[in-house]
């Protein structure tokens, strides 16, 4: 379904954010947004939208005991608030029932959801798990982009050797019909992250939660800087923010300054549209 911007804030817009969080129960999240200023409400989001011409933002909603797909029910009634959201369903392999697959389907073809995410590192499995199978093919046979969460991690009960992101080549190999999103650029594993996206057509990298709150160095800009120098294809890069992590304005201003101008247009809106088919 093409949606129209203007439609929701009332004049047209040039970015989308393909990474932001709507699970407003979540206490890391909402001790974050505290430190920074940010409203963490369905309403805060559609302020720090319009404030910063936001076309749409993909969203994700991390109640962890849910039933995959987890948070279809909310993004119903999320959207009803703020149309201009998409939502981007979990699969969370460790709790699954027999109709699962089935129900994440259903939710893909009504347009609940326009994305799956797997979250290796906060639960013990890596992306490669054959449990995850039937949903990649599942997500190629409907043309939705699959995240699969890479590098960093927060909390002390998760497992980092889960979430390199060296581990996606192999189900982007075993896949090729379905598009994966590595977010967070791999970060810390960066060059990892940057292999795996140049290798292989059908991997992208997200620029979401590089930071929280906190201003990098020019070291690690440049660090940044040299991933996009590496890849040398503005198509494999799509913005998203991990708000509330941070506030919109300081990261949109701080992408901008990682990627050259002539880059902006696809980074920060042209990929997503055509990846989510927006």
């Amino acid at each position: 379904m093409q949606l129209n911007p203007t439609t929701f804030f009332g004049k047209r817009m040039h970015i989308i954010d393909v990474h932001a969080h709507t699970f407003f129960k979540h206490p890391d999240f909402s001790d974050i947004a505290k430190g920074n200023g940010a409203d963490f409400s369905l309403e805060g989001l559609r302020k720090e939208c319009a404030t910063n011409m936001v076309d749409f933002v993909g969203t994700i909603y991390n109640d962890f005991d849910g039933q995959t797909p987890i948070g279809v029910e909310e993004f119903v009634r999320q959207r009803q608030q703020l149309p201009a959201m998409f939502g981007i369903g979990i699969v969370h392999p460790l709790r699954t029932k027999k109709d699962s697959l089935k129900k994440t389907e259903e939710a893909i073809l009504d347009g609940t959801i326009k994305a799956l995410k797997i979250y290796p590192g906060y639960y013990p499995v890596y992306c490669t798990d054959e449990r995850l199978h039937p949903y990649y093919r599942l997500a190629g046979k409907h043309d939705i982009p699959f995240y699969i969460h890479s590098g960093d991690t927060m909390g002390k009960g998760t497992l980092l050797k889960y979430a390199r992101p060296l581990h996606v080549d192999e189900v982007a190999v075993a896949f090729p019909e379905t598009n994966f999103i590595i977010t967070q650029m791999g970060n810390p594993w960066l060059i990892d992250a940057a292999e795996v996206a140049y290798k292989n057509d059908n991997v992208y990298l997200d620029t979401a939660g590089l930071f929280s709150g906190m201003q990098f160095s020019e070291v690690y800009t440049k660090r940044l800087q040299y991933v996009v120098e590496y890849i040398d294809d503005p198509r494999k890069f799509l913005y998203g923010s991990d708000w509330p992590m941070v506030r919109m304005a300081d990261y949109i201003k701080f992408v901008k300054s990682v990627f050259p101008k002539d880059m902006h247009q696809k980074v920060f809106h042209d990929n997503a549209r055509k990846l989510f088919r927006l």
